[in-house]
């Protein structure tokens, strides 16, 4: 339907954040228009309405950014979520993490488990001596067999 939705939503949410930001300053200015109209003799009043004012535009132009924020996000969510549709769709294969990350444990010859009396299991992940009755590793923290 769309050739690339995700960057036309990320240029969406720059034009709503323009937007958003446009109405929160017309809206601040119309306050500080009926603040003028309160006339002099209202001075209270009017100082209120001047703070009310500023309130309008800061609120208006941070929730415009939090708005644009997510607009932004999902299109580029979108837009890799298609970069790997058409990946996977031309045969590439994501890589297996856990098996890269798998490495055994080769033991040393010369491992002296006497300096220290407790430590009787040995991590088959990293080496690293722990007491016998460890379930993880006090090193690595992967479970011990």
């Amino acid at each position: 339907m769309f050739k690339n939705p995700g960057g036309s939503l990320k240029n969406y949410g720059k034009v709503v954040f323009i937007i958003f930001v446009i109405a929160a300053i017309a809206g601040g200015i119309a306050v500080f228009v009926g603040a003028g109209s309160l006339g002099r003799y209202n001075g209270g009043a009017a100082f209120g309405m001047v703070i009310v004012g500023i309130v309008v535009i800061a609120v208006g132009i941070f929730m415009a950014y939090l708005l644009s924020i997510f607009v932004i996000a999902f299109g580029e969510l979108v837009e890799n979520s298609t970069v790997i549709r058409r990946m996977m769709e031309n045969g590439a294969v994501m890589p297996d993490m856990q098996q890269s990350e798998y490495k055994p444990y080769v033991p040393q010859k010369n491992i002296n488990l006497e300096k220290n009396i407790d430590a009787v299991a040995i991590c088959p992940f990293c080496g690293k001596d722990n007491k016998a009755d460890a379930s993880f590793c006090r090193q690595c923290g992967k479970k011990l067999n």
